[in-house]
């Protein structure tokens, strides 16, 4: 003799609320980071636009900071750069400056999210050389030639 089990509609109810809270997407606030473009070539002050897919775009100028906590990498990391965000909707970009020009070729960037999901997204970025019109030799401000001697070094 088998009892049978009779769903009410308060448990009915209460199972398919269960249910659905069980199979719905969570709520996801991340910023969505796209591919970078590096914006200035090696020796000029630093310039990177990341275009934001999706997320929440009004609180990714909050939530977004730069990290660099691999010691043991060997390529330098983009460190004490400014990050704001530039434009709205679909055209929203993230944009990681620094004053100071970089003479590296190769550098690594680490953003991460710090509001609720704690994402991080990791970048290789290849800086291009400076264009061949800026390196050629051009009149300087007091009527002299520029010579490869006035072209700033890396320290």
């Amino acid at each position: 003799m088998t009892k049978q089990l009779r769903l009410t509609t308060a448990h009915s109810a209460s199972f398919i609320l269960t249910a659905m809270l069980i199979l719905s997407p969570a709520r996801a606030s991340a910023a969505v980071l796209g591919e970078p473009t590096v914006l200035s070539p090696i020796g000029e002050p630093l310039r990177i636009e990341i275009p934001l897919l999706g997320g929440d775009l009004a609180r990714a100028g909050d939530c977004l900071r730069l990290v660099s906590d691999h010691p043991r990498d060997s390529m330098p990391w983009v460190r004490g750069a400014r990050i704001s965000i530039i434009g709205r909707g679909t055209n929203a970009r993230v944009v990681v400056s620094h004053p100071a020009p970089s003479f590296e070729p190769v550098l690594k960037l680490g953003i991460e999210d710090i509001c609720e999901s704690r994402l991080r997204r990791e970048y290789t970025l290849l800086l291009s050389f400076p264009s061949e019109v800026a390196t050629q030799t051009a009149p300087a401000a007091n009527g002299k030639a520029r010579s490869e001697d006035d072209i700033v070094q890396p320290p």
